[in-house]
Formats: structure tokens, sequence, C-alpha cells
């Protein structure tokens, strides 16, 4: 994870999720979604709830099981932090052009541990407040 530019960045050094602050908070907050692997990319725009994600983010951290879930106010996109064994998490990511039923979707799956944990919740505090 890094936090060189704006955003939280998390990467399993093939796969890529960035989330960008894209306005000011309504009911969440407005986020730039870009996710990436190998050839295939895609970035949306939505308003997402970080606040259940953040407060989960850190239960998962003190316990190491159960999930984070970051969710969408409007469309299929989301962001799930899954505990696995000894410390490792599994990181799925998807998001959605919206066209409904036939929607286009980008599902990445990364397998990162729970030292990415402490960034994500630092970068949400300073991205997210």
């Amino acid at each position: 994870m890094s936090e060189a530019q704006i955003g939280i960045r998390i990467s399993d050094g093939r796969s890529h999720l960035v989330l960008i602050p894209a306005g000011k908070p309504q009911i969440g907050w407005p986020t730039r979604i870009e996710l990436s692997s190998g050839f295939f990319s895609a970035a949306v725009e939505a308003e997402m709830l970080f606040v259940p994600f953040r407060n989960s983010l850190v239960a998962l951290h003190q316990t190491m099981q159960g999930e984070a879930r970051l969710v969408c106010l409007d469309e299929g996109h989301f962001v799930k932090i899954t505990s696995a064994k000894f410390g490792h998490m599994q990181l799925v990511a998807e998001v959605t052009d919206g066209r409904a039923p036939a929607a286009a979707r980008l599902i990445v799956t990364m397998n990162i541990d729970q030292t990415y944990l402490p960034a994500i919740i630092a970068g949400i505090d300073r991205y997210f407040p």
C-alpha cells in the first residue's frame, strides 16, 4: 500500500485498487474507484460508505476474524476484506457499469495480510474523515 499520491492505494504487485476522494461528503463520500489487474482496468465514481467500513476494519485488525465491506449507495460496487488463517486476508473488489440486467463487471481478488490494515485505516482517516 502506498499514499505517495492522493487516495488509498492497495496492491499485491499484480492487481491494484485505488480509492480517491471525488467531492465533498454527502450521505457517503463521492469516491473514484480505480481497479486493475493485468490488461483489465476500470474506473468509476460512486458514493461510498466509509464509516462502517473503517469500524469493521478496526475490529478485523483486532480479532483477525470476520470481514469488512465498503459499499456503494447506488451501484453494485464494493470492496470486501475477509480474514483467512494465520493473519492472511483476501480482498475482493467489484465495479460495474450499472447497466442492468446485462452489466459489465470487473472483479479482482488480492491476497494480502493483516499488515495492510493499519495503512488502510490511516488512509480512511486522512482522505475520508
